[in-house]
C-alpha cells in the first residue's frame, strides 16, 4: 500500500469536510439574515397598518357627519339575516356608488340634490335619493326610472375591501353586507357631463349609483368616496329606511 497516497486521500477528505462545514455555516448565516429581514418587514407592515387605522380613526373624529347632516326622519329596523336572501340570485344586481349633495341641497362639488334630472325639485320625499347612470346625455334613458325605489347594501368588492380590489383592502362600508338603505331615483349620472367624476364613474364600466350624502352616510364611510354595492327593487313607502340584517 502506498502510504503517501493514503495520506493524500485523507487530506482531501478533510478538505471536503471543511468546505462542506463552511458552506453549511454560510447557508445558515444567509437563512438567518433572510429570516431577520422578513421579520423586520412584517413588523414594519404591522406598524404601518396600525398607523393607517389610527389615521382613519382620527380622520373620522375630525370629519364626522354633523347632526345637521344626519336626518331626524331616518327609520331604523333590524331583520333576520335570512330575509336578506342570496346576493347571487337574480333579485340583486352588483354595482358601485359615490355620493353627492348636502343638507341645504348642494355638496362640496356644487352638485345639488334639488336639481335632479327627474324634475322633482325639493319634492323628494326625503333626502334618501340617488342618481343613476345613464348611457347618453343628462336625461337619456332616465325617464322610466324616475320615482322608482331601490334597496342598496354596501359590500366589499372590485372597488375596495379586498387585497385584490382596485383601491386596495381598505373597506368603505360601515358593516359590509349587513346594512341597507332604501333610496328613490330622482337624478341621472351621465357620462356626457363636464364633471370629471362622471367621466370616471358613470361611463358604463359597471352599474353606478350616485347616492345622496344622507343615504351614503348610513351604509358607508363618507371620506372613502366610493364603495361597491348590491341593490334590488324596493317599495317607495320604505324610502329612508335603514335595515341591519343579523
Amino acid at each position: 500500500m502506498n502510504l503517501d497516497s493514503n495520506s493524500s486521500m485523507s487530506d482531501l477528505v478533510k478538505e471536503e469536510e471543511k468546505h462542506d462545514a463552511i458552506l453549511a455555516e454560510d447557508s445558515s448565516s444567509v437563512k438567518a439574515e433572510i429570516d431577520a429581514t422578513t421579520s423586520l418587514i412584517a413588523k414594519k407592515a404591522k406598524e404601518m397598518e396600525q398607523t393607517l387605522k389610527l389615521f382613519e380613526r382620527q380622520r373620522m373624529d375630525l370629519h364626522p357627519p354633523s347632526k345637521e347632516e344626519t336626518p331626524s326622519y331616518v327609520k331604523f329596523e333590524r331583520r333576520p339575516r335570512r330575509v336578506l336572501g342570496d346576493f347571487n340570485t337574480s333579485d340583486w344586481k352588483a354595482g358601485r356608488a359615490t355620493w353627492y349633495g348636502g343638507p341645504s341641497g348642494p355638496g362640496p362639488d356644487g352638485m345639488s340634490i334639488y336639481t335632479g334630472s327627474c324634475g322633482y325639485g325639493q319634492d323628494l320625499g326625503n333626502h334618501f335619493i340617488t342618481a343613476v347612470q345613464t348611457d347618453g346625455g343628462y336625461d337619456y334613458g332616465l325617464t322610466e326610472e324616475c320615482g322608482k325605489c331601490i334597496e342598496v347594501v354596501c359590500v366589499n368588492g372590485p372597488t375596495r375591501g379586498f387585497e385584490w380590489s382596485e383601491l386596495g383592502k381598505w373597506a368603505g362600508c360601515q358593516e359590509p353586507a349587513v346594512k341597507s338603505v332604501v333610496v328613490k331615483i330622482t337624478d341621472s349620472c351621465p357620462c356626457n357631463h363636464p364633471n370629471e367624476g362622471n367621466k370616471r364613474w358613470c361611463c358604463g364600466d359597471r352599474e353606478h349609483l350616485d347616492l345622496s350624502y344622507a343615504a351614503f352616510d348610513q351604509i358607508a364611510i363618507r371620506h372613502r368616496g366610493v364603495v361597491d354595492l348590491k341593490f334590488r327593487p324596493a317599495s317607495c313607502k320604505d324610502q329612508g329606511k335603514v335595515v341591519s340584517y343579523y
